[in-house]
């Protein structure tokens, strides 16, 4: 009688349907002062297509944070937070 072995299979790719939201880590401000988002404001959400070259719209410089809000089906849901510098 033997054993049978099973390894779990690994591989990177890009999933779809993921959602992010990105949020406003600080007071982000335009160059003319004027306040553009607050922090904490949510500024924009991204669902992944899978292609692994999502977007977001266009945004003024400053530090943002990613935060998944929706997992693909299958897939748990990950509560880190991403923190990006525009500059």
């Amino acid at each position: 009688m033997g054993f049978e072995y099973q390894s779990p299979v690994s591989e990177e790719r890009c999933l779809a349907d993921a959602v992010f939201e990105v949020r406003a880590a600080e007071e982000i401000l335009g160059g003319d002062g004027t306040v553009w988002y607050q922090k904490d404001e949510l500024v924009d959400t991204i669902t992944t297509s899978g292609t692994g070259t999502d977007w977001s719209k266009e945004l003024p410089l400053g530090k943002y944070k990613l935060m998944e809000i929706a997992a693909p089906e299958g897939y748990a849901l990950s509560d880190e937070v991403y923190e990006v510098e525009l500059n």
